[in-house]
């Protein structure tokens, strides 16, 4: 039973030592106004509808995807598009 427990230990460990997230790019345009904007968020267009409701002449559209590494119990600011990095 000692030799699981420190199994399980030693995975939870080395599982939170390499956290990471998903951010979506994510396109809200209004139809009547032809505006469109862009969003980054750690919701797919699915849970952001569901949490953001959109205007009834809106549409959300997901543009991009990409995935960060790092501690996601506060905010920081999101990672880069690996498009934008240099």
């Amino acid at each position: 039973m000692k030799r699981t427990s420190l199994l399980f230990v030693i995975l939870i460990s080395g599982a939170v030592a390499s956290a990471e997230y998903r951010v979506f790019k994510l396109q809200i345009k209004n139809s009547k106004t032809n505006v469109t904007r862009q969003i980054q968020s750690t919701l797919d267009p699915e849970q952001y509808q569901s949490v953001y409701p959109v205007g009834t002449n809106e549409s959300l559209t997901y543009v991009q995807t990409w995935r960060c590494k790092g501690n996601t119990s506060h905010y920081q600011g999101y990672c880069q598009s690996p498009e934008m990095k240099p």
